[in-house]
């Protein structure tokens, strides 16, 4: 796809200081985009494109009826169908796994290894052994799809949860704890994974060893090689059941790890070094917590709180630089601040959104590849449908999303949510009620509630980054915001009565394309190729396009 040019022009004031929009003379007709659809996959929930747009992985659901001597009459497995782009041909399939993410260099992929489909069609009857109870936290495994047709296992990872791969694709990072490692880590596992005792995974449940549902408090990085299986480091700074270390983000040079720090009282954001294996420097965010992260967060694109951006030269000095950006919530607000990660200092607060009586703020944003555009978008939820906040260190929040069902924990304590009682299907759908707490077999380190944001945004503001100004804004609901290129953004959102893609033209805010009742997308890195989502939760399915320019 040929990139549309980024034009620079004034911009005029349209409302207090808030919104602005690009002038007569440079609202040309940006030329537009088709979407070709290349094929379809039904009963899937989930599908990422390779970087180089070539082939796509693809969740799908499937049936099973018992044909072994096990406990389980049947149902529905998960498993990962590897597919060429252009025609869908299956060229492999990962069995018992959801994908998550490639590698940069498209050679490696990540999958949420639940391993449903090794234990369904196993002869186990043992019910100490895993059953489809335990698979609400699944092992990070990683595979080499160099060749796709022939997918080889690199390794998987015990007792750990996410998985987030450095820039270079050397390393992978992934959130663990508490201890409780049972031999599977850094090996291949072909069949069921070794577990523990009954009720002493490390996620509780009923003896569900690495991979049991319940409890997962983050209380330590690890860091692993991609190709090799080796094991690097573990960055654990606070004791255990005292404190946490999640969500590892790589700095775009490899070298640094932004970790979120969480006790009972307060978070800070640490650079760990990865060379030198210990910190290099932490940041202090006064009181304020990081936003919900992708971990903790059930919504079918979450947000990314903390994230390094590359500015442009003239940004900052002569040269530009590397910020770290930090969506942040306290108790005046939600803010979006920038840090300078060489000291640790805040350079500036962008978004300074304060908090209205029984509402609450959640700042989603993302930047262009190549630093020049910033798009952010404040959404505002109201009681009966926020996002909770992570399980700080291993500690359960006391309340769940306001307004939802309170969920018992399996093995362990549940954390009920205010007037947790089940409430009436909402008629619209932006506006989903909350659940309550998720208890774990460890009740100090049970998973925090959560809920369904309830209102998206109804604006999408872009940034002029070289200047750190607002330069224009786009009307429209988003919950979900990507930028396909530099040059044209993608945003998923209420529109009417169902959820509706979008493609903007970054220079002048015009829409160049949409998809109907589209509820996800990822792009290839080159923003050729186009993987969406679909349908409700009963009839889900997966969609692969192509992105052309329309001829005029």
């Amino acid at each position: 796809m040929t990139c549309l040019r980024i034009k620079l022009f004034s911009v005029t004031l349209l409302a207090a200081g808030l919104t602005f929009a690009a002038s007569a003379a440079d609202k040309e007709k940006a030329e537009p985009i088709k979407l070709v659809k290349a094929f379809e996959v039904d009963a899937a929930k989930f599908g990422v494109p390779s970087p180089d747009g070539k082939i796509v992985a693809v969740t799908v659901m499937e049936k099973f009826e018992k044909k072994a001597g096990n406990n389980q009459f049947g149902g529905v497995y998960h498993r990962t169908r590897i597919l060429d782009a252009a025609t869908g041909k299956e060229l492999a399939v990962i069995p018992g796994g959801e994908v998550n993410r490639f590698t940069n260099n498209g050679k490696s992929l990540a999958v949420s290894q639940t391993f449903q489909e090794q234990y369904l069609k196993s002869a186990n009857v043992n019910m100490a052994a895993p059953s489809p109870l335990l698979f609400m936290m699944p092992m990070p495994q990683m595979w080499d799809v160099s060749k796709p047709e022939k997918p080889k296992q690199l390794f998987v990872v015990d007792g750990a949860l996410g998985e987030r791969f450095s820039p270079d694709s050397k390393l992978v990072a992934v959130n663990g704890g508490p201890e409780g490692k049972f031999g599977n880590a850094g090996k291949v596992v072909t069949g069921l994974p070794k577990t523990g005792k009954a009720g002493a995974g490390p996620m509780g449940g009923l003896g569900g060893g690495g991979f049991g549902v319940g409890g997962m408090s983050m209380q330590f990085v690890e860091i692993w090689e991609v190709d090799t299986a080796k094991f690097v480091a573990r960055y654990q700074p606070l004791a255990k059941d005292k404190g946490g270390a999640s969500y590892p983000v790589w700095s775009p040079d490899n070298k640094f790890l932004a970790v979120q720090l969480t006790t009972k009282d307060s978070t800070k954001l640490s650079l760990y070094d990865v060379e030198k294996k210990k910190e290099a420097r932490s940041i202090n965010l006064e009181g304020n917590r990081v936003q919900a992260g992708s971990i903790f967060t059930f919504a079918p694109d979450p947000i990314e709180p903390v994230q390094f951006l590359t500015l442009p030269k003239e940004s900052i000095g002569d040269t530009g630089m590397t910020v770290l950006a930090v969506a942040v919530q306290g108790k005046a607000g939600s803010l979006l601040n920038l840090y300078d990660p060489a000291t640790g200092k805040l350079i500036e607060t962008l978004i300074n959104e304060k908090v209205a009586d029984k509402t609450l703020t959640q700042i989603d944003y993302c930047g262009s590849p190549n630093g020049m555009a910033l798009a952010t978008n404040v959404i505002k939820s109201v009681a009966g449908g926020f996002q909770g906040l992570p399980a700080p260190g291993g500690v359960q929040p006391p309340v769940g999303g306001f307004g939802g069902p309170a969920v018992p924990g399996l093995g362990g304590k549940a954390a009920p949510a205010p007037g947790g009682k089940p409430v009436a299907p909402p008629a619209n759908p932006a506006e989903q009620p909350g659940l309550g707490g998720i208890g774990g077999g460890n009740p100090f380190g049970g998973m925090g509630g959560f809920g369904i944001k309830s209102n998206a945004g109804t604006e999408v503001v872009l940034w002029d980054m070289q200047k750190r100004a607002k330069r224009l804004t786009i009307k429209v609901q988003a919950q979900h915001m990507v930028f396909v290129s530099d040059d044209v953004l993608a945003t998923v959102g209420i529109d009417g009565d169902a959820q509706k893609l979008k493609l903007w033209d970054v220079a002048s805010g015009q829409e160049l394309a949409n998809l109907d009742h589209c509820i996800g997308v990822r792009f290839s890195a080159d923003g050729t190729t186009m993987v969406t989502r679909c349908g409700d939760l009963q009839a889900q399915k997966v969609q692969v396009w192509t992105l052309e320019r329309a001829k005029k």
